[in-house]
């Protein structure tokens, strides 16, 4: 029988003292590591504060990324092999008498840094004559002298009028500034009055005249009434 005092054997030692060293023990070692080691330091500040930043990242990531359905035109605004490129310019500007005209095409490129020639590319110019004639020359290729006022067309031409007239092309020139169209090369004129053959043409008196020149050929249409 064990006597008073005693345990019953079980075979385990005699429980240790609980918290010997204390909570004023505990910090002290705590302070003494963290003198003998600064890393700790940094860590117990720097990682809770790396967590909130990289938290605020995520967030900010969909907003900061560009969105897949963005489009940008880089031809708007990067230079190509040293050429200024825009996409669906427009140049507009005045003739003499100081009424308006408009240069439309898919795709410009400046000849050469500093130029005043652009190449353009399905163009299409508007033009009004003296009295009041609308004009509208449309072509594959150009290239318009902005300070000139001087467009040159190649790869075909149409001009059309507002009185129902129609001239057909290889090439031809306009000069804005004084509001004339023309070509020397063969041309095929089409109006309600019938279709001309000829080698060349020019828009004169301010558009209000369309003049065919050299081997003019001329077919008439029957008057259906008479």
């Amino acid at each position: 029988m064990d006597g008073p005092g005693r345990h019953s054997g079980t075979g385990e030692s005699p429980p240790a003292r609980a918290g010997w060293l204390g909570h004023g023990g505990a910090r002290r070692v705590d302070a003494a590591a963290t003198r003998r080691n600064p890393l700790i330091g940094w860590a117990r500040i720097g990682l809770p504060v790396l967590a909130v930043l990289l938290t605020l990242a995520l967030f900010a990531w969909p907003y900061l990324s560009p969105k897949q359905d963005l489009t940008i035109r880089f031809e708007e605004s990067a230079p190509t092999d040293d050429h200024a490129r825009m996409v669906n310019p427009r140049f507009t500007g005045n003739d003499e008498r100081n009424h308006d005209f408009l240069i439309t095409a898919d795709t410009a490129v400046q000849e050469a840094r500093g130029s005043d020639r652009v190449l353009l590319q399905g163009l299409k110019a508007e033009l009004v004559g003296r009295g009041g004639e609308w004009y509208a020359l449309a072509s594959r290729n150009g290239i318009y002298d902005e300070k000139r006022q001087h467009l040159t067309v190649d790869g075909g031409f149409s001009l059309y009028s507002d009185r129902g007239h129609e001239v057909h092309g290889e090439a031809a020139e306009a000069n804005l500034r004084e509001s004339w169209v023309g070509s020397e090369l063969p041309v095929r004129g089409q109006g309600p009055e019938g279709q001309i053959f000829a080698n060349g043409f020019r828009t004169e008196e301010r558009g209000n005249v369309l003049h065919f020149l050299n081997g003019v050929r001329v077919i008439i249409y029957q008057n259906k009434e008479g």
